[in-house]
């Protein structure tokens, strides 16, 4: 993580982003192509610009949102920043020699969450739009007020459809619903029946009239074959669910009412 304060305009390739004093640039380029030996092959090094934030937004961390990262150092400050896939830029490698780290560091997990988020954007999953739509505004307010709490624990949703078609509204989706934990933090009995409970939770919000929900599981990410997640869609699709005031918690009035409608729908009174 560098300082951009240790660097000069002439350093970056495109026009100099509008940085703060704690803000800092993550170096995103892969490690074996920032030390080869032929600096005409890799000339560049991309950074994106961590923003320090006071705290890491739920529905931004373990890379589930798209444009979006959240993240805490594991330096004694624990900053917490916040990273948007738009604010990124490259500095020529010979800048490497002058610029200087700050004293901050991302655990091991973080970095390659980061590494994955950054790279997964141009391979974002596509739900039918006959699958979204069926998912009211209501239940998308739900869903953000949910997903703003322990699903900071979960590294990935995953949804295995019955078919990708775009189906008429007299005929069903059905889906298996994977919500995905670190094995280690999976074996804490805490963890384990904190995501137990979400699983819990999250399955009523996306069963409704169009959409049958056939299972809803958290389990841990060691447990879940390469076939399977293969024939999923990660359920990234916090860029529908977001508000128009992204960032923001949800409107906790908007969010009791859907949820009484979600009760009447299932027969509760």
């Amino acid at each position: 993580m560098i300082d951009p304060t240790s660097l000069d305009p002439d350093d970056y390739l495109f026009p100099v982003p509008e940085v703060k004093s704690d803000d800092v640039l993550v170096i995103i380029t892969q490690s074996c192509d920032i030390l080869n030996d032929r600096s005409e092959s890799e000339p560049t090094i991309e950074v994106l610009i961590a923003r320090r934030a006071k705290k890491v937004h739920g529905r931004f961390s373990q890379g589930k949102h798209p444009r979006r990262y959240g993240v805490s150092c594991i330096c004694g400050g624990n900053h917490c920043f916040e990273i948007a896939v738009r604010d990124r830029n490259f500095i020529k490698r010979s800048s490497l020699d002058k610029c200087r780290a700050v004293d901050c560091r991302l655990s091991t997990r973080a970095t390659r969450n980061l590494a994955f988020w950054h790279g997964r954007r141009y391979f974002r999953s596509a739900f039918p739009t006959a699958f979204d739509k069926r998912i009211t505004e209501e239940r998308r307010d739900a869903l953000l007020a949910l997903l703003e709490g322990t699903h900071e624990l979960i590294t990935g949703i995953f949804f295995h459809l019955n078919t990708r078609d775009e189906l008429p509204n007299q005929k069903q989706y059905r889906a298996k619903i994977y919500l995905v934990v670190h094995p280690d933090d999976w074996q804490d009995v805490n963890t384990r029946k904190d995501v137990v409970d979400f699983a819990t939770a999250f399955e009523p919000l996306i069963s409704c009239e169009g959409i049958i929900v056939d299972e809803c599981e958290a389990v841990p990410s060691d447990r879940l074959d390469l076939y399977t997640v293969s024939n999923c869609l990660a359920f990234d699709q916090f860029d529908f669910l977001s508000s128009p005031a992204e960032g923001e918690s949800p409107n906790p009035q908007s969010v009791a009412a859907p949820q009484r409608t979600i009760e009447k729908e299932q027969g509760h009174e």
